[in-house]
């Protein structure tokens, strides 16, 4: 009786052991992650340049098993090729003293699937913003091939939850809307 349950003890580490957390890496060729907004003059938008995503999945070919979501944004990164719009965000978000906009995980609430490639993750985390940390619920798209996934989904955001106020320029004349959307479209891929 020992002897079998020694047996099946070693068994059942060895084909733990087998299965193994994987990694997926951000492909920033192919991935997008930008914040849109509105203001008293026009609509706006600014691509992250300087970005990270990673993921960990307990079992790389179940996308549910998904353990691991970080987003690290740099500030600074922010891009939209218009200097002053630049200046004054980066004021706004206090980049100097907060250089990253964060993102971390806490848990995967539920799943659904929409075809054997195709899923939608319901997912619960912090994202912190100028030092200060909300909760937020996000919405994961997932898709999945054989070398990596795809992950969309975009979150509507307002700047004074995170004790941010709305950029102005031409002394007042024109102003930020205090919504913002992050919308996102990576591509994370096997380390080659």
């Amino acid at each position: 009786m020992v002897r079998l349950t020694l047996i099946l003890f070693f068994f059942v580490i060895g084909r733990v052991a087998t299965v193994q957390a994987q990694e997926l890496y951000l492909d920033r060729d192919l991935s997008v992650l930008k914040v849109s907004g509105t203001s008293t003059l026009h609509d706006w938008s600014v691509n992250a340049t300087n970005y990270n995503v990673v993921t960990t999945f307990e079992d790389p070919s179940d996308v549910t098993t998904l353990k691991d979501l970080q987003v690290t944004v740099e500030s600074n990164g922010l891009k939209s090729g218009k200097k002053g719009m630049e200046k004054s965000m980066y004021k706004a978000l206090k980049s100097s003293l907060f250089p990253t906009i964060n993102f971390q995980l806490q848990e995967v609430v539920s799943f659904s699937k929409k075809d054997n490639t195709r899923f939608t993750l319901q997912c619960d985390g912090y994202l912190t913003i100028a030092s200060v940390k909300k909760p937020v619920s996000l919405s994961l798209q997932v898709e999945t091939d054989t070398n990596g996934i795809w992950l969309s989904g975009e979150k509507p955001l307002k700047m004074t939850d995170y004790d941010i106020k709305p950029p102005k320029a031409l002394l007042g004349a024109v102003k930020a809307g205090n919504e913002v959307k992050v919308s996102f479209k990576v591509r994370m891929e096997k380390q080659p």
